[in-house]
């Protein structure tokens, strides 16, 4: 922002006709709703448009240099960069809404077996996720039943009438079911860890964009105030704006994701801590078990 040189500062009228730093953040926005894709062809980008136009067209009185400079020097220049810098935010923000989508998408993808440039190929792939992992538990299952001898467990008018392998039919099948149990939640593990990886890079894209508008919104605010009190010759009145807003929004975010980080903290603690009881238990069990062996081997 070019400093003014001049003594001359803003009548009373102007600064009631000219836009004040409030009003000047509120025509940036306009501008940036003006140009924005998301809002085409809706009644508040009409409006938006009606807005930049006026804007564009404001004039200083003739020959009333204090005036110029105010909006060709300061105003002017500080409110298109900030609607620029809008634009920008929204478009890095929507950038990285598109890299996130399309990485859950390519992995989502790899694993359906959409990585294989042929199509039966890809279908090869989904058969053998879901048919190998079955048929390797029913052959463990057959061979299990065979390796424990099952077959001797039926009575001989059984067998006579459903043969001997009866038992390792059965714990075949029933292992082929569970491996089609596991083979499943693998799959769903795998898939709910591509969808929290993705939640992850959402929150984080909409934390920094929430920050970022927060930074700008600053900046441009103590840009315009600036360009007010040297061509008013006093401070602009602080009140409460739209900052604030956005301020609790962060701060209510924030305060909600360490929520959720010490709800699962306190999950894999409450987990880990279960795990522990039960090696301690077990651990004072053999000492149980070897202190009431050093008896007997004492007497003999």
């Amino acid at each position: 922002m070019a400093r003014r040189v001049s003594n001359e500062y803003l009548s009373a009228d102007a600064r009631i006709r000219l836009p004040t730093p409030d009003e000047a953040l509120n025509i940036a926005y306009a501008l940036h709703a003006a140009s924005d894709t998301d809002l085409c062809d809706t009644p508040i980008q009409a409006l938006a448009k009606e807005i930049a136009d006026r804007f564009k067209e404001m004039k200083p009185r003739r020959n009333n240099h204090a005036e110029e400079a105010y909006l060709e020097d300061a105003l002017k220049p500080n409110v298109h960069s900030y609607a620029r810098a809008i634009s920008q935010r929204k478009r890095r923000y929507n950038r990285r809404l598109e890299q996130a989508r399309t990485i859950r998408e390519d992995k989502i993808s790899i694993l359906n077996g959409g990585q294989f440039s042929k199509q039966w190929v890809g279908v090869l792939w989904r058969l053998v996720q879901q048919i190998l992992l079955p048929s390797v538990f029913a052959i463990f299952g057959y061979l299990l039943a065979k390796l424990i001898g099952t077959s001797d467990l039926i009575p001989d008018n059984v067998a006579s009438t459903t043969g001997p392998g009866l038992p390792s039919i059965a714990l075949s099948v029933f292992f082929g079911w569970l491996g089609r149990v596991v083979s499943v939640q693998l799959y769903n593990r795998a898939r709910d860890l591509i969808n929290k990886e993705y939640e992850e890079r959402i929150k984080d894209a909409d934390y920094a964009y929430d920050v970022g508008k927060v930074e700008e919104f600053k900046l441009a605010h103590a840009k315009l105030c600036e360009a007010w009190r040297q061509y008013t010759g006093r401070s602009y009145t602080k009140s409460v704006n739209y900052q604030a807003v956005m301020e609790g929004d962060i701060a209510l975010k924030k305060r909600f994701n360490e929520y959720i980080e010490k709800h699962n903290q306190g999950i894999q603690e409450r987990v880990g801590g279960f795990f522990k009881d039960v090696g301690t238990a077990a651990k004072k069990l053999r000492r149980k078990e070897y202190s009431a062996q050093l008896p007997a081997a004492n007497q003999s």
